[in-house]
Protein backbone atom coordinates (compact mmCIF):
# COMPACT_ATOMS: atom_id res chain seq x y z
CA UNK A 1 0.00 0.00 0.00
CA UNK A 2 1.12 3.40 -1.02
CA UNK A 3 2.27 6.07 2.05
CA UNK A 4 -0.85 7.84 -0.19
CA UNK A 5 -3.33 5.47 -0.05
CA UNK A 6 -2.53 4.69 3.94
CA UNK A 7 -2.84 8.69 4.52
CA UNK A 8 -6.57 8.07 2.91
CA UNK A 9 -7.28 5.13 5.23
CA UNK A 10 -6.32 7.14 8.23
CA UNK A 11 -9.52 7.82 10.57
CA UNK A 12 -10.84 11.05 10.02
CA UNK A 13 -14.01 12.71 12.35
CA UNK A 14 -17.20 12.41 11.20
CA UNK A 15 -20.67 13.53 12.46
CA UNK A 16 -20.64 15.34 15.63
CA UNK A 17 -16.92 14.25 16.49
CA UNK A 18 -15.82 16.49 13.19
CA UNK A 19 -17.62 19.75 14.99
CA UNK A 20 -16.00 19.00 18.15
CA UNK A 21 -12.81 18.75 16.13
CA UNK A 22 -13.36 21.71 13.98
CA UNK A 23 -14.34 23.56 17.72
CA UNK A 24 -10.69 22.59 19.13
CA UNK A 25 -9.12 24.18 16.41
CA UNK A 26 -11.10 27.54 15.55
CA UNK A 27 -10.37 27.80 19.78
CA UNK A 28 -6.51 27.35 19.16
CA UNK A 29 -6.97 29.84 15.86
CA UNK A 30 -8.56 32.65 17.78
CA UNK A 31 -5.71 32.08 20.73
CA UNK A 32 -2.85 32.87 18.22
CA UNK A 33 -4.96 35.25 16.52
CA UNK A 34 -5.38 37.37 19.87
CA UNK A 35 -1.47 37.07 20.97
CA UNK A 36 -0.25 38.25 17.57
CA UNK A 37 -2.73 40.97 17.35
CA UNK A 38 -0.24 43.40 19.29
CA UNK A 39 2.79 42.13 17.36
CA UNK A 40 1.59 43.33 14.21
CA UNK A 41 3.21 46.83 14.16
CA UNK A 42 1.67 50.27 15.28
CA UNK A 43 -1.51 50.31 13.21
CA UNK A 44 -3.23 47.24 14.16
CA UNK A 45 -2.86 47.47 17.90
CA UNK A 46 -4.39 50.73 17.62
CA UNK A 47 -7.18 50.49 15.03
CA UNK A 48 -8.03 47.25 17.33
CA UNK A 49 -8.60 49.28 19.95
CA UNK A 50 -10.08 52.13 18.70
CA UNK A 51 -12.52 49.80 17.04
CA UNK A 52 -13.66 48.89 20.22
CA UNK A 53 -14.16 52.06 21.47
CA UNK A 54 -16.44 53.15 18.42
CA UNK A 55 -18.62 49.87 18.77
CA UNK A 56 -18.93 50.37 22.16
CA UNK A 57 -20.66 53.97 21.37
CA UNK A 58 -22.30 52.62 17.98
CA UNK A 59 -24.19 49.98 21.00
CA UNK A 60 -25.15 52.58 23.11
CA UNK A 61 -26.96 54.76 20.51
CA UNK A 62 -28.60 52.03 18.18
CA UNK A 63 -30.31 50.40 21.67
CA UNK A 64 -31.09 54.42 23.12
CA UNK A 65 -28.73 53.55 25.92
CA UNK A 66 -28.76 57.73 26.92
CA UNK A 67 -32.77 57.93 26.23
CA UNK A 68 -35.52 57.42 24.04
CA UNK A 69 -36.61 59.84 21.52
CA UNK A 70 -39.40 58.41 20.88
CA UNK A 71 -40.07 58.85 17.26
CA UNK A 72 -38.87 56.32 14.31
CA UNK A 73 -35.48 54.32 14.44
CA UNK A 74 -33.85 54.55 11.36
CA UNK A 75 -30.78 55.25 12.19
CA UNK A 76 -30.71 53.30 15.24
CA UNK A 77 -31.45 50.77 13.58
CA UNK A 78 -28.71 50.79 11.08
CA UNK A 79 -26.11 51.55 13.77
CA UNK A 80 -27.20 48.47 15.55
CA UNK A 81 -27.03 46.41 12.37
CA UNK A 82 -23.44 47.59 12.03
CA UNK A 83 -22.85 46.86 15.40
CA UNK A 84 -24.14 43.13 15.44
CA UNK A 85 -22.19 42.49 11.35
CA UNK A 86 -19.30 44.12 13.47
CA UNK A 87 -18.67 41.65 16.43
CA UNK A 88 -19.93 38.40 13.86
CA UNK A 89 -16.94 39.41 11.20
CA UNK A 90 -14.48 39.87 13.99
CA UNK A 91 -15.52 36.03 15.16
CA UNK A 92 -14.78 34.97 12.16
CA UNK A 93 -11.34 36.98 11.41
CA UNK A 94 -10.64 35.24 14.63
CA UNK A 95 -11.38 32.02 13.43
CA UNK A 96 -9.24 32.31 10.37
CA UNK A 97 -12.51 32.75 8.36
CA UNK A 98 -11.12 35.81 5.92
CA UNK A 99 -13.37 35.47 2.80
CA UNK A 100 -16.21 35.43 5.06
CA UNK A 101 -15.52 38.17 7.35
CA UNK A 102 -15.09 40.21 3.97
CA UNK A 103 -18.79 39.18 3.02
CA UNK A 104 -19.86 40.54 6.19
CA UNK A 105 -17.76 43.96 6.10
CA UNK A 106 -18.86 44.67 2.39
CA UNK A 107 -22.48 44.70 3.78
CA UNK A 108 -21.15 47.37 6.47
CA UNK A 109 -20.02 49.22 3.52
CA UNK A 110 -23.26 49.19 1.94
CA UNK A 111 -25.03 50.63 5.10
CA UNK A 112 -21.81 53.22 4.87
CA UNK A 113 -22.39 54.35 1.64
CA UNK A 114 -26.45 54.92 2.68
CA UNK A 115 -25.51 56.57 6.03
CA UNK A 116 -23.40 59.32 3.97
CA UNK A 117 -26.42 59.76 1.52
CA UNK A 118 -28.68 60.40 4.68
CA UNK A 119 -26.36 62.82 5.79
CA UNK A 120 -25.71 64.70 3.01
CA UNK A 121 -29.68 64.68 1.88
CA UNK A 122 -31.92 63.89 4.73
CA UNK A 123 -34.86 63.64 3.01
CA UNK A 124 -33.77 60.50 1.15
CA UNK A 125 -33.87 58.93 5.17
CA UNK A 126 -38.16 59.29 5.00
CA UNK A 127 -38.32 58.57 1.12
CA UNK A 128 -36.46 55.23 2.11
CA UNK A 129 -38.50 54.66 5.28
CA UNK A 130 -42.00 55.01 3.24
CA UNK A 131 -40.93 53.62 -0.08
CA UNK A 132 -42.01 49.47 -1.56
CA UNK A 133 -39.56 47.36 -1.48
CA UNK A 134 -39.64 47.09 -5.06
CA UNK A 135 -39.39 51.03 -5.48
CA UNK A 136 -36.60 51.21 -2.81
CA UNK A 137 -34.67 48.33 -4.15
CA UNK A 138 -34.87 50.44 -7.49
CA UNK A 139 -33.49 53.63 -6.10
CA UNK A 140 -31.71 52.69 -3.18
CA UNK A 141 -29.72 49.88 -4.34
CA UNK A 142 -25.87 49.53 -3.71
CA UNK A 143 -25.07 50.56 -7.20
CA UNK A 144 -27.75 53.49 -7.25
CA UNK A 145 -26.53 54.93 -3.84
CA UNK A 146 -23.45 55.31 -5.26
CA UNK A 147 -24.57 56.73 -8.50
CA UNK A 148 -26.22 59.38 -6.25
CA UNK A 149 -23.39 60.35 -4.04
CA UNK A 150 -21.48 61.06 -6.99
CA UNK A 151 -23.95 63.35 -8.56
CA UNK A 152 -24.31 65.10 -5.59
CA UNK A 153 -20.40 65.65 -5.70
CA UNK A 154 -19.69 64.36 -2.44
CA UNK A 155 -17.11 61.69 -1.25
CA UNK A 156 -18.42 57.86 -1.53
CA UNK A 157 -16.88 56.06 1.04
CA UNK A 158 -16.60 52.69 -0.62
CA UNK A 159 -16.68 53.16 -4.25
CA UNK A 160 -16.88 50.88 -7.22
CA UNK A 161 -13.93 49.53 -7.50
CA UNK A 162 -13.66 48.55 -3.28
CA UNK A 163 -17.22 47.05 -3.49
CA UNK A 164 -16.19 45.17 -6.45
CA UNK A 165 -12.92 43.55 -4.83
CA UNK A 166 -15.22 42.69 -1.85
CA UNK A 167 -17.40 40.96 -3.56
CA UNK A 168 -15.03 38.69 -6.17
CA UNK A 169 -13.08 38.17 -2.96
CA UNK A 170 -15.49 37.44 -0.43
CA UNK A 171 -19.14 36.60 -1.97
CA UNK A 172 -19.25 36.14 -5.79
CA UNK A 173 -17.25 32.56 -7.12
CA UNK A 174 -15.26 32.58 -9.76
CA UNK A 175 -13.23 29.84 -11.75
CA UNK A 176 -9.77 31.33 -9.92
CA UNK A 177 -12.09 31.22 -6.30
CA UNK A 178 -9.35 29.93 -3.72
CA UNK A 179 -10.48 29.71 -0.35
CA UNK A 180 -8.43 31.63 2.71
CA UNK A 181 -5.99 32.52 -0.01
CA UNK A 182 -3.76 35.06 2.36
CA UNK A 183 -0.50 33.88 2.12
CA UNK A 184 2.54 34.32 -0.05
CA UNK A 185 2.59 30.84 -1.44
CA UNK A 186 -0.66 31.13 -2.41
CA UNK A 187 -2.08 27.96 -0.67
CA UNK A 188 -5.09 27.90 0.09
CA UNK A 189 -6.86 27.13 3.75
CA UNK A 190 -10.20 25.75 4.76
CA UNK A 191 -9.87 28.38 7.96
CA UNK A 192 -8.83 27.87 10.95
CA UNK A 193 -5.54 28.50 10.03
CA UNK A 194 -4.42 32.00 11.44
CA UNK A 195 -2.93 34.07 8.58
CA UNK A 196 -1.13 37.76 9.07
CA UNK A 197 -1.98 38.99 5.91
CA UNK A 198 -5.75 38.11 6.65
CA UNK A 199 -6.40 39.71 9.87
CA UNK A 200 -4.50 42.59 8.85
CA UNK A 201 -6.63 43.50 5.13
CA UNK A 202 -9.94 42.48 7.05
CA UNK A 203 -9.40 44.05 10.60
CA UNK A 204 -8.41 47.41 8.56
CA UNK A 205 -11.45 46.63 6.20
CA UNK A 206 -13.45 46.63 9.07
CA UNK A 207 -12.40 49.79 10.91
CA UNK A 208 -12.88 51.55 7.13
CA UNK A 209 -16.90 50.12 6.93
CA UNK A 210 -17.58 50.90 10.56
CA UNK A 211 -16.01 54.79 10.58
CA UNK A 212 -18.30 55.19 7.42
CA UNK A 213 -20.90 54.26 9.18
CA UNK A 214 -20.50 55.94 12.86
CA UNK A 215 -18.90 59.43 11.63
CA UNK A 216 -22.38 60.51 9.57
CA UNK A 217 -24.87 58.65 11.51
CA UNK A 218 -23.63 60.89 14.83
CA UNK A 219 -24.24 64.05 12.64
CA UNK A 220 -27.77 63.06 12.06
CA UNK A 221 -28.65 60.32 14.87
CA UNK A 222 -31.09 62.17 17.64
CA UNK A 223 -29.14 62.01 20.65
CA UNK A 224 -27.39 64.72 22.84
CA UNK A 225 -25.14 66.39 20.85
CA UNK A 226 -22.18 65.84 23.43
CA UNK A 227 -22.64 62.17 22.85
CA UNK A 228 -22.82 63.26 19.15
CA UNK A 229 -19.99 64.72 18.67
CA UNK A 230 -17.70 62.82 20.79
CA UNK A 231 -19.02 59.47 18.06
CA UNK A 232 -17.98 61.90 15.57
CA UNK A 233 -14.49 62.58 16.89
CA UNK A 234 -13.50 58.86 18.13
CA UNK A 235 -14.93 57.59 14.34
CA UNK A 236 -12.90 59.88 12.66
CA UNK A 237 -10.04 59.50 14.93
CA UNK A 238 -10.41 55.38 14.20
CA UNK A 239 -10.72 56.00 10.12
CA UNK A 240 -7.41 57.87 10.65
CA UNK A 241 -5.70 55.04 12.19
CA UNK A 242 -6.15 52.60 9.46
CA UNK A 243 -3.12 51.08 7.34
CA UNK A 244 -1.88 51.08 3.93
CA UNK A 245 -2.26 46.87 4.02
CA UNK A 246 -5.93 46.75 2.42
CA UNK A 247 -7.96 44.93 0.12
CA UNK A 248 -6.04 45.91 -2.76
CA UNK A 249 -2.93 44.51 -1.81
CA UNK A 250 -4.40 40.57 -1.90
CA UNK A 251 -5.59 41.46 -5.25
CA UNK A 252 -1.88 42.69 -6.77
CA UNK A 253 -0.66 39.29 -4.73
CA UNK A 254 -3.39 37.20 -6.51
CA UNK A 255 -2.62 39.09 -9.86
CA UNK A 256 1.24 38.81 -9.30
CA UNK A 257 0.60 34.71 -9.13
CA UNK A 258 -1.04 33.91 -12.52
Amino acid sequence: MSRREQHQDTYFPEGEDFFKLINKIETQCVQETESNLSTLGNQIPKCYKQLGIVLSLMYRMGCCHWGCHGKEHTIEHLVGRTVTSSMAALRLIKFGYYDEALAIIRNIDEIGNLTFLFYNKHEYIEEWRLLSDRERKNKFSPPKVREILETLKVIVPTDKERYGLLCEIGVHVTPNTTPQTYNLLGKPILGNVYQSLGLIICINELCWAVATVAAPAAKIALIDRKYAEHIFEVAIKLASLIGSIRIEVLKELKDSRK
